[in-house]
């Protein structure tokens, strides 16, 4: 647990601010401080001295600045969009085509700002945007490892018919494959925090060792569960999801049973679409209520 202390010369908005955090981050044991002293002669992990009035976000982005690396890494990346991660045990469910009608349901259907992000290395022969070079790597690596602003690659974002939005990829490069942990995380909190998306769906590849680490750093996770029969490994992925998940307020695990659309999704299958759409219905739901308004 982390220690947290909280003073202010307004009682209630102390306790208003501790019982936020509490909320907001699961691993926090908030204690409300009488004087300012307290907060110097304590231990603790955290100390918020609050001497004026600070909106919810700049409470936390406040809390977030004193924690540890270690500590930091397992929050969520933005108050302001949530990541979702889109996995499975096996490979050829469909996960992609999952990703794609998901990401234009909620962005269709509930009018969020969605980016799509392939990190599973499968894409083949996406365009650059007009104005782009031909290697996106390059962009993702400026964005990363140059601390440059998403916002100054906008142009890079295509967007379909459905108002999805999708960082066009060339050579097969992800961040998981080409990065570095580290580099990959600041990768996509940049995106998050950018304030131009209300989420990011991310598309993991089942083989990936940072696979752990990508749906560790989500507050959504969405396990795709096969309509056959080869049950051992999916059920350990179930499992250990469902360890990692953490508190039910930061983080949740969603099973997508796809043996509800009697039929395998295969790519290419455009008919597929509308059929997930009715199954995807609720998730999408779910998950829109949880975003910020726009």
């Amino acid at each position: 647990m982390i220690k947290v202390g909280v003073f202010s010369e307004d009682e209630d908005y102390a306790k208003a601010v501790s019982l936020a955090i509490s909320g907001r981050r699961t691993d926090a044991n908030v204690s409300i401080l009488t004087e300012r002293e307290q907060a110097e002669s304590g231990d603790w992990d955290v100390k918020l001295l609050l001497e004026e009035y600070f909106s919810l976000k700049e409470v936390l982005a406040l809390y977030d600045a004193q924690l540890s690396e270690a500590d930091r890494r397992t929050l969520p990346c933005s108050p302001s969009c949530r990541l979702t991660a889109v996995s499975s045990a096996y490979g050829g469910l469909g996960q992609t085509t999952v990703c794609r009608a998901l990401g234009g349901l909620l962005s269709a259907a509930f009018q969020k700002r969605i980016l799509y992000l392939d990190l599973s290395g499968h894409t083949e022969g996406c365009l650059p945007a007009d104005g782009m070079g031909a290697d996106q790597s390059e962009i993702l690596y400026r964005i990363c490892c140059e601390d440059r602003a998403p916002e100054l690659y906008e142009s890079a974002f295509l967007r379909d018919e459905y108002g999805l939005y999708e960082l066009p990829q060339r050579c097969g490069f992800t961040p998981a494959a080409e990065l570095t942990e580290e580099e990959a995380d600041g990768f996509v909190r940049k995106l998050a925090c950018s304030c131009m998306f209300d989420s990011i769906i991310l598309d993991i590849d089942y083989k990936l060792p940072e696979l752990r680490f990508f749906a560790g750093i989500c507050e959504e996770n969405v396990l795709l569960k096969p309509a056959f029969g080869m049950t051992p490994l999916y059920g350990f992925f179930e499992a250990w999801l469902r360890k990692g998940s953490g508190g039910e307020d930061i983080r949740r695990l969603h099973i997508l049973d796809l043996s509800g659309l009697g039929r395998a999704v295969r790519p290419g299958d455009a008919d597929i679409y509308s059929e997930l759409g009715a199954l995807l219905l609720p998730l999408a739901r779910d998950l829109a209520g949880r975003m910020l308004d726009s």
